[in-house]
């Protein structure tokens, strides 16, 4: 038996044996053709492209919503004449290169050009120029690229890394988990298990060396540890864990199906969900949702596959809003940059995207982008209760600024005769230690504030939430980060303003208690996160949680806080952990 430790993106438990997925070997690729057969490689490498576009499109439609911009990606690198194109097309003509090895080198040197800048962004690139390459080179030598097809029955799939080609053929029926070797958080792997609801563990390292064909694994993707060739005690243990949450699952939905996320002493907590599309929100109210607490705006660019016009942005909320009836639509402005589609508003690379042009400082330098997006907002207020909120904000001057292109925009809608006037609420997240420290000065400026605790954490901590070598720094129990939301929570009681929590952490039911104790009464999520947090709230008092927020407030490391919330926690949903090993 053999433990490999990674980092868990989709909880749940897998009990199968494994599946090797691998990548073609370069030393296979035949490098150089006769010279009188120029005109008919070179036709060979054209129809390559297309075709491979062509699928590509066809399969856009497969993979999960807020992944399809990696698509955009792989369409975008093959209509690059400049860095592609060109290139290898030159290497065919000029030194009769076969298109496979002359496809293999033009993207070789994309990677080594990506592997000069060290951020998050361009390693998760460096995946999807892999992936480009492998398309073209099986449509090339007419061969399949997305090997996890030919399961035939459950496994769990393990690789050097899972390509987004290869995502979109997984499905629940046949993959009961899969393990990789580099990958984070945020990498297209998590979000695709996330998606899909597949235990995934990424980040293991030296996976693909220690597993062979037909080894027994246990994916324990609630605690981010892969076991190969388990013995009996440790199988038996897994399999009761596997049957326990299963029936806590339907003792759930039972058990919670229409009721109210209500403390035992009766105070009402708001349960919103995170979306990314219009598309989202009805499964959402079917787990009780009680509104949209966040919704990213930023990914309809994948569904349009280009800037969204006014009237696209519009359609969307108008959906959005009548699939609501009325609850309310909190719509955030475009959070372009760092790690979310910078390809898409051009400009130099940045050292530190994180750190740039991004979110809303991207929006007001680009005022015509970000004015369309607040137009399509005003005219959808006639439809329902929406609300705006701004990203990143960092001064008084951003949120004045932003504040005032609003106005403006609102006040030439109205004058026009477009819409009617009304008040629409205006909120900002904080997601910077200094917003959250000043939160109360920006009170005068706002209606609400959302705490955004995923970049929260990372600033905080000065932690790459998608860096895997550091990935055990990134702790949204951290005392630091606590006490920062804390902290907002009382400016906000204070100046008589609402706040929300949308980050991870509100739709972690081990930080449930925590919240609530803090004086959160609205937390916004992913839907499938909505049931166990439900679960918690209804099991416990405002006055217990209030007792233990300050029994860890007095903690000072984030392994003694989360070890004594899990311990609470666990109480309540018993299979909040599993098995120990």
């Amino acid at each position: 038996m053999e433990i490999l430790k990674g980092i868990p993106v989709s909880s749940g438990i897998a009990i199968e044996e494994v599946f090797r997925l691998s990548f073609p070997k370069e030393d296979k690729l035949q490098r150089y053709f006769s010279g009188e057969d120029v005109r008919t490689e070179l036709q060979r490498f054209e129809n390559a492209i297309e075709e491979t576009k062509a699928e590509i499109k066809g399969r856009q439609g497969l993979v999960p919503e807020e992944i399809r911009g990696v698509f955009d990606f792989h369409i975008a690198v093959m209509s690059d004449e400049k860095s592609f194109l060109a290139p290898v097309k030159k290497l065919i003509s000029k030194r009769n290169i076969t298109p496979e090895y002359a496809v293999h080198k033009v993207l070789t040197k994309f990677r080594e050009d990506f592997q000069q800048v060290a951020d998050d962004y361009f390693a998760l690139r460096l995946a999807d120029i892999q992936d480009v390459e492998m398309r073209l080179l099986s449509t090339l030598k007419q061969t399949r690229s997305d090997e996890v097809v030919t399961i035939d029955r459950r496994m769990i799939v393990a690789a050097h890394d899972l390509t987004p080609s290869q995502a979109i053929t997984l499905s629940k029926e046949k993959v009961a988990g899969f393990v990789t070797d580099v990958g984070g958080a945020t990498s297209h792997t998590a979000l695709i298990a996330r998606s899909l609801g597949i235990p995934a563990v990424v980040g293991l390292g030296n996976l693909m060396n220690v597993i062979v064909p037909g080894d027994l694994l246990i994916v324990d993707a609630m605690k981010g540890v892969v076991i190969v060739s388990p013995d009996e005690a440790t199988l038996a243990k897994y399999r009761q864990a596997i049957k326990d949450r299963e029936k806590f699952e339907i003792e759930l939905r039972e058990e919670l199906a229409g009721t109210v996320a209500v403390t035992m002493d009766g105070e009402v907590v708001e349960l919103h969900a995170n979306v990314e599309f219009p598309e989202e929100i009805a499964p959402a109210i079917t787990v009780g949702a009680t509104g949209v607490g966040l919704f990213r705006t930023e990914f309809l660019y994948t569904m349009v596959g280009h800037m969204p016009t006014e009237e696209e942005h519009y359609a969307a909320y108008r959906m959005s809003l009548r699939a609501l009836d009325g609850k309310p639509l909190v719509i955030r402005s475009f959070d372009f940059g760092a790690d979310k589609f910078p390809e898409i508003v051009g400009g130099e690379r940045e050292a530190n995207p994180f750190l740039g042009c991004r979110s809303i400082r991207l929006s007001l330098e680009e005022t015509g982008m970000f004015r369309t997006q607040l137009r399509a907002i005003v005219r959808a207020a006639d439809e329902g209760d929406i609300r705006v909120m701004f990203p990143m904000i960092t001064s008084i001057e951003e949120i004045t600024r932003a504040s005032y292109i609003f106005a403006d925009v609102q006040n030439e809608l109205v004058a026009s005769g477009a819409v009617k006037e009304k008040k629409i609420p205006i909120g900002m997240m904080v997601e910077v230690p200094g917003t959250a420290l000043m939160a109360e000065k920006f009170a005068d400026y706002v209606d609400f504030y959302s705490i955004g605790t995923n970049d929260l954490t990372q600033y905080t901590l000065a932690v790459d939430r998608g860096n895997q070598r550091i990935a055990n720094l990134f702790q949204p129990g951290h005392p630091a980060v606590l006490k920062l939301i804390h902290s907002v929570v009382i400016a906000a009681r204070r100046k008589a303003k609402l706040v929300s929590c949308c980050g991870e952490v509100a739709g972690d039911p081990r930080f449930t208690l925590a919240l609530l104790g803090m004086g959160l009464r609205s937390l916004s999520m992913p839907t499938m996160s909505i049931p166990e947090v439900k679960k918690v709230i209804r099991s416990t008092t405002i006055r217990g949680s209030k007792l233990i927020w300050r029994q860890i407030s007095e903690m000072s490391s984030a392994s003694e806080i989360m070890n004594f919330l899990v311990a609470r926690t666990r109480k309540i949903i018993p299979s909040l952990a599993a098995a120990s090993v």
